[in-house]
């Protein structure tokens, strides 16, 4: 598990990551497949 506080400001990783894992809001949970892709949002869209 990987926990990462979102609601710090001005991190460049942070912005990738919810570039990435297309975060909307905070708390978000992400569930990581073995490509390294975010599920959530592509189950979340069905």
């Amino acid at each position: 598990m990987v926990k990462v506080d979102l609601t710090r400001k001005g991190n460049p990783l942070h912005k990738r990551l919810v570039k990435h894992f297309e975060i909307k809001g905070v708390p978000s949970v992400v569930f990581i497949d073995p490509s390294k892709k975010g599920i959530i949002n592509r189950l979340l869209k069905r």
